[in-house]
């Protein structure tokens, strides 16, 4: 397991090494990620988990994980193919998620189709045109929602922070990162 050195303590951006520290561990962290757009809420905080100074030290003193400093490899700007990578995987996840919900669109014209019907056949024939009403068909219906479907990225779903899927290099701390000789223990009595 690795957690990345930031902000002098360590993070930890993978679900399963997260849920590894809490379940094995029991070691808690704090969530500092955010899922709302409008702003950081404790109530809906996600990924990355910061463990404090201590916890880390912890986890390195136990051998459970090793810290590493990411911090030249995404300080630098990616080169011209990552860049051409990055646009090309975050297309096809945008194609992917309109494909998605376009295909929801489809099924949801078809669970009310016959409702669909009688409203469009209606305003027909209060429009005089009694031939094009009842050649209408659910076929019909179809193609317009499809042809009509437009994906708005106003509306897409971004990724939240997580464990980082393209490769890069780390340079691992070998050092601790808390002075713990001066930390007296007390007995009780």
């Amino acid at each position: 397991m690795y957690l990345t050195l930031l902000n002098g303590t360590g993070y930890a951006f993978s679900v399963d090494d997260y849920m590894e520290l809490r379940t094995k561990h029991r070691l808690m962290g704090a969530l500092v990620g955010t899922a709302n757009t409008k702003g950081w809420s404790p109530n809906q905080s996600t990924l990355p988990v910061e463990l404090t100074k201590f916890e880390t030290q912890l986890i390195l003193d136990e051998g459970i994980a090793l810290l590493v400093n990411k911090s030249k490899t995404f300080s630098t700007s990616p080169t011209p193919k990552e860049l051409a990578e990055y646009k090309a995987d975050l297309k096809e996840r945008l194609e992917g998620q309109a494909d998605a919900l376009k295909g929801e669109k489809l099924r949801e014209t078809e669970r009310y189709m016959d409702k669909i019907l009688l409203g469009k056949r209606n305003k027909l024939l209060k429009q005089g045109l009694s031939t094009e009403a009842a050649a209408l068909d659910g076929e019909d219906v179809l193609k317009e929602v499809a042809d009509n479907f437009k994906f708005d990225l106003q509306n897409a779903l971004m990724e939240v922070p997580c464990q980082h899927l393209s490769k890069h290099t780390a340079e691992i701390i070998p050092g601790p990162i808390v002075d713990t000789s001066c930390i007296s223990f007390v007995k009780a009595p």
